[in-house]
């Protein structure tokens, strides 16, 4: 393949990516929302931008498949801007304090925020200064077909593996991963009564507490196990910059409510929050010495801690994950209390 078609191919390559992007976040709306919170995108409204962006990759994605001459050179154009923006965005993210997840390919790539992702858009951002250069010197995607049609036909079979790739990784994702249901099958395990149990239900995956160090508002440092010497915690873990975390936030009071007197409801920050949406006193993980302790990767989450000293549920990680797993603990207290 000469000098020529490889510049076509850049055209092809990049159109594959912002169409693969796009069609990935037209399902995955709230995601995309969230991406726009955590990422702190100024003068967007999330859920306009979360509305527009699919479609607006969609667009550029045909416009550098169909169009030649002039108007192709302003599609480029623009696809390249976009791609520098996306490359600046996720350069300033890295400077946050706490991590942010991205979802730059919906459900499909929506993962903590990292030196690869930048550079995963700095290359999009060279292929997408080739893809210019093709469209200013007259190239044009339909060009391969006659220049180059296997090439054509091997990047068409590499861009469709790609895309079932994403929707398979996709469908399974959610709005979490890793997730765990309670460790034990009585709730009074949880609440310091372990008579009702077998031997089994105590040995299950029930493992010690972990030192884990955590500060109050007011300065006082405290722990993980101190949390749990009087009484069955609910610790849940929520970042500023989340807009799950925003919406696990708002149940906490009514789950609070549904779990007392058996289990309290811990909220966990990494940086102090400005604002908050319930009612009951957080507290604050040092340097996020807690969640790496618990192996979490991810908010929202959350951990159930047993008065025994030991880990009662959990660690359980994405929105919908940990809304199943609270319904679970409120069922199982119900249920021993009836």
């Amino acid at each position: 393949m000469g000098a020529v078609s490889a510049l076509a191919l850049a055209l092809f390559a990049l159109a594959v990516v912002l169409a693969v992007s796009g069609a990935t976040k037209v399902p995955a709306r709230r995601q995309t929302e969230d991406a726009f919170e955590a990422l702190r995108i100024p003068l967007v409204p999330r859920a306009l931008g979360a509305a527009v962006l699919p479609w607006a990759e969609i667009a550029l994605a045909v416009a550098l498949l169909a169009l030649r001459g002039p108007a192709l050179v302003v599609a480029a154009v623009a696809a390249l801007v976009l791609c520098l923006g996306y490359a600046v965005i996720i350069g300033r993210a890295l400077r946050f304090s706490e991590p942010v997840t991205c979802a730059c390919f919906g459900r499909f790539g929506a993962a903590k925020v990292s030196r690869l992702t930048l550079w995963r858009n700095v290359v999009l951002s060279v292929v997408a200064l080739i893809a210019v250069a093709a469209a200013v010197d007259g190239r044009h995607v339909w060009g391969l077909l006659t220049d180059s049609p296997l090439w054509v036909v091997v990047s068409a079979l590499v861009a469709a593996l790609f895309a079932l790739v994403a929707a398979g990784s996709g469908a399974g994702a959610g709005s979490g991963a890793g997730t765990s249901t309670l460790a034990v099958g009585e709730a009074d395990t949880v609440t310091g009564d372990p008579s009702d149990a077998t031997d089994d239900e105590l040995d299950y995956m029930r493992l010690p507490i972990p030192y884990g160090q955590l500060r109050t508002q007011e300065g006082t440092l405290t722990s993980l196990r101190a949390l749990a010497s009087t009484q069955a915690r609910l610790v849940v873990f929520l970042s500023t910059s989340c807009g799950a975390c925003r919406r696990t936030a708002e149940q906490l009071d009514a789950w609070a409510d549904q779990l007392a007197p058996a289990v309290g409801v811990v909220p966990v920050y990494s940086s102090e929050p400005t604002t908050t949406e319930f009612a009951m006193p957080w507290l604050i993980q040092p340097d996020h010495n807690v969640t790496l302790l618990l192996e979490v990767h991810g908010t929202p989450s959350v951990v159930l801690l047993g008065v025994d000293g030991l880990i009662a549920g959990g660690p359980v990680v994405g929105e919908d994950a940990v809304r199943e797993f609270v319904g679970e603990v409120i069922e199982q207290l119900h249920g021993a209390t009836d």
